[in-house]
Protein backbone atom coordinates (compact mmCIF):
# COMPACT_ATOMS: atom_id res chain seq x y z
CA UNK A 1 0.00 0.00 0.00
CA UNK A 2 2.46 2.46 0.76
CA UNK A 3 4.70 1.94 -1.69
CA UNK A 4 2.04 2.34 -4.23
CA UNK A 5 1.60 5.67 -2.51
CA UNK A 6 4.96 6.40 -3.44
CA UNK A 7 4.82 5.35 -6.76
CA UNK A 8 1.68 7.19 -7.43
CA UNK A 9 3.54 10.60 -6.31
CA UNK A 10 6.30 9.62 -8.17
CA UNK A 11 4.13 9.33 -11.69
CA UNK A 12 2.63 12.77 -10.43
CA UNK A 13 6.19 14.24 -10.52
CA UNK A 14 5.69 15.04 -7.00
CA UNK A 15 8.63 12.89 -5.56
CA UNK A 16 11.46 11.82 -7.76
CA UNK A 17 12.33 8.12 -8.15
CA UNK A 18 15.88 8.57 -6.83
CA UNK A 19 14.15 9.68 -3.50
CA UNK A 20 11.82 6.49 -3.65
CA UNK A 21 13.19 4.56 -0.86
CA UNK A 22 13.40 7.69 1.68
CA UNK A 23 9.73 8.43 1.06
CA UNK A 24 9.06 4.59 1.90
CA UNK A 25 10.10 4.29 4.97
CA UNK A 26 8.90 8.47 6.39
CA UNK A 27 5.47 7.25 5.23
CA UNK A 28 5.66 3.81 6.67
CA UNK A 29 7.46 5.73 10.08
CA UNK A 30 4.50 8.00 10.35
CA UNK A 31 1.65 5.49 10.15
CA UNK A 32 3.50 3.43 12.34
CA UNK A 33 3.30 6.87 14.69
CA UNK A 34 0.05 7.59 13.88
CA UNK A 35 -1.30 3.99 14.73
CA UNK A 36 0.33 4.73 18.21
CA UNK A 37 -1.38 7.58 18.73
CA UNK A 38 -4.90 5.95 17.85
CA UNK A 39 -3.72 2.98 19.88
CA UNK A 40 -2.77 5.40 23.08
CA UNK A 41 -6.04 7.36 22.38
CA UNK A 42 -8.26 3.98 22.32
CA UNK A 43 -7.07 2.18 25.03
CA UNK A 44 -6.55 4.51 27.53
CA UNK A 45 -9.89 5.98 26.77
CA UNK A 46 -11.30 2.61 27.07
CA UNK A 47 -9.81 2.16 30.21
CA UNK A 48 -10.61 5.88 31.57
CA UNK A 49 -7.33 6.64 32.09
CA UNK A 50 -6.74 9.02 29.25
CA UNK A 51 -4.58 11.78 31.31
CA UNK A 52 -2.88 9.85 33.20
CA UNK A 53 -2.12 7.81 30.46
CA UNK A 54 -0.94 10.79 28.74
CA UNK A 55 1.27 11.88 31.47
CA UNK A 56 2.91 8.45 31.68
CA UNK A 57 3.43 8.29 27.96
CA UNK A 58 5.56 11.98 27.96
CA UNK A 59 7.30 11.00 30.74
CA UNK A 60 8.09 7.49 29.29
CA UNK A 61 8.65 8.41 25.81
CA UNK A 62 11.21 11.09 26.92
CA UNK A 63 13.07 9.23 28.82
CA UNK A 64 13.23 5.84 26.80
CA UNK A 65 14.67 7.48 22.83
CA UNK A 66 18.02 8.30 24.84
CA UNK A 67 17.56 5.10 27.10
CA UNK A 68 17.63 2.22 25.14
CA UNK A 69 16.07 -0.84 26.32
CA UNK A 70 14.70 -4.11 24.80
CA UNK A 71 13.49 -3.61 21.19
CA UNK A 72 11.07 -6.19 19.87
CA UNK A 73 12.46 -8.26 17.01
CA UNK A 74 9.94 -6.79 14.57
CA UNK A 75 7.39 -3.93 14.35
CA UNK A 76 3.96 -6.21 14.95
CA UNK A 77 6.04 -7.09 17.91
CA UNK A 78 7.07 -3.51 18.97
CA UNK A 79 3.57 -2.58 18.13
CA UNK A 80 1.87 -5.40 20.52
CA UNK A 81 4.56 -4.92 23.00
CA UNK A 82 3.99 -0.99 23.24
CA UNK A 83 0.23 -1.67 23.31
CA UNK A 84 0.22 -4.07 26.27
CA UNK A 85 2.72 -1.55 28.28
CA UNK A 86 0.18 1.20 27.30
CA UNK A 87 -2.29 -0.68 28.76
CA UNK A 88 -0.99 -2.18 32.02
CA UNK A 89 0.27 1.33 32.51
CA UNK A 90 -3.28 2.60 31.92
CA UNK A 91 -5.16 0.27 34.28
CA UNK A 92 -2.84 0.42 37.12
CA UNK A 93 -3.08 3.86 36.97
CA UNK A 94 -7.37 3.47 36.66
CA UNK A 95 -7.85 0.99 38.76
CA UNK A 96 -5.38 0.34 41.36
CA UNK A 97 -4.35 2.11 44.41
CA UNK A 98 -0.57 2.04 44.26
CA UNK A 99 1.16 2.55 47.67
CA UNK A 100 3.41 5.56 47.17
CA UNK A 101 6.22 3.67 49.56
CA UNK A 102 6.68 0.80 47.24
CA UNK A 103 6.46 2.46 43.42
CA UNK A 104 8.64 5.31 44.66
CA UNK A 105 11.26 2.91 46.16
CA UNK A 106 11.04 1.03 42.33
CA UNK A 107 11.16 4.00 40.55
CA UNK A 108 14.50 4.92 42.34
CA UNK A 109 15.72 1.52 41.77
CA UNK A 110 15.01 1.88 38.31
CA UNK A 111 16.43 5.28 37.86
CA UNK A 112 19.74 3.60 38.84
CA UNK A 113 19.50 1.01 36.44
CA UNK A 114 18.66 3.84 34.02
CA UNK A 115 21.63 5.70 35.62
CA UNK A 116 24.16 2.90 35.43
CA UNK A 117 23.37 0.87 32.11
CA UNK A 118 21.98 3.66 29.89
CA UNK A 119 21.84 3.93 27.07
CA UNK A 120 21.44 0.33 25.83
CA UNK A 121 21.63 -0.05 22.37
CA UNK A 122 19.88 -2.53 20.56
CA UNK A 123 21.82 -5.06 18.67
CA UNK A 124 20.86 -4.44 15.49
CA UNK A 125 21.31 -0.88 15.42
CA UNK A 126 24.82 -0.24 17.41
CA UNK A 127 25.52 3.60 19.22
CA UNK A 128 28.43 4.51 18.06
CA UNK A 129 30.78 6.29 20.47
CA UNK A 130 29.89 9.88 19.99
CA UNK A 131 26.46 8.91 20.38
CA UNK A 132 26.91 7.21 23.36
CA UNK A 133 27.97 9.87 25.08
CA UNK A 134 25.33 12.40 23.44
CA UNK A 135 22.39 9.86 24.55
CA UNK A 136 24.02 9.04 28.11
CA UNK A 137 24.32 13.00 28.75
CA UNK A 138 20.62 13.61 27.63
CA UNK A 139 19.26 10.87 29.30
CA UNK A 140 20.92 11.63 32.45
CA UNK A 141 19.73 15.16 32.52
CA UNK A 142 15.71 13.91 31.69
CA UNK A 143 16.09 11.61 34.31
CA UNK A 144 16.99 14.37 36.67
CA UNK A 145 14.35 16.86 35.43
CA UNK A 146 11.63 13.73 35.67
CA UNK A 147 12.64 12.79 39.36
CA UNK A 148 12.53 16.39 40.38
CA UNK A 149 9.05 16.54 38.63
CA UNK A 150 8.31 13.48 40.75
CA UNK A 151 9.48 14.61 44.02
CA UNK A 152 7.80 18.20 43.03
CA UNK A 153 4.54 16.16 42.65
CA UNK A 154 5.16 14.11 45.79
CA UNK A 155 5.28 17.27 48.13
CA UNK A 156 2.77 18.96 46.84
CA UNK A 157 0.49 15.92 47.48
CA UNK A 158 -0.65 15.45 43.33
CA UNK A 159 -0.70 11.46 43.23
CA UNK A 160 -2.27 12.30 40.03
CA UNK A 161 1.39 13.26 38.55
CA UNK A 162 3.64 11.18 41.44
CA UNK A 163 2.13 8.02 40.16
CA UNK A 164 2.14 8.78 36.82
CA UNK A 165 5.62 9.75 36.35
CA UNK A 166 6.97 7.03 38.74
CA UNK A 167 5.45 4.82 36.48
CA UNK A 168 7.12 5.68 33.58
CA UNK A 169 10.30 5.88 35.12
CA UNK A 170 9.76 2.75 36.54
CA UNK A 171 8.51 1.42 33.27
CA UNK A 172 11.31 2.73 31.59
CA UNK A 173 13.86 0.61 34.36
CA UNK A 174 12.64 -2.37 33.82
CA UNK A 175 13.12 -1.79 29.74
CA UNK A 176 16.95 -1.08 30.10
CA UNK A 177 17.25 -3.95 32.10
CA UNK A 178 15.62 -6.51 30.01
CA UNK A 179 17.50 -5.02 26.83
CA UNK A 180 20.58 -5.04 28.63
CA UNK A 181 20.22 -8.93 29.25
CA UNK A 182 18.98 -9.16 25.86
CA UNK A 183 22.38 -7.56 24.54
CA UNK A 184 24.18 -10.40 27.39
CA UNK A 185 22.41 -13.28 25.69
CA UNK A 186 23.10 -11.97 22.34
CA UNK A 187 26.93 -11.60 23.16
CA UNK A 188 27.02 -14.80 25.21
CA UNK A 189 25.44 -16.66 22.06
CA UNK A 190 28.00 -15.38 19.48
CA UNK A 191 30.73 -16.59 21.62
CA UNK A 192 29.36 -19.66 22.10
CA UNK A 193 29.43 -19.93 17.70
CA UNK A 194 32.99 -18.68 17.44
CA UNK A 195 34.23 -21.28 19.62
CA UNK A 196 32.44 -23.68 18.10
Amino acid sequence: MIERIIDRLIKAGIVEDEQREIHVFGLRQGMIYILNILTFAVVSLLIGAFLKTGVFLVIYIALRRYAGGYHAESRWGCYIASTLVIGFAAYLLEHTVLNHVYLLTATLLSALAVWVLGPVQDHHKPLESLETKVYSKRMRIILLSELTIIGIALIIHNSFITNSASLGVLTVGMMVVAGWFKNQLVVHESTKRTEV
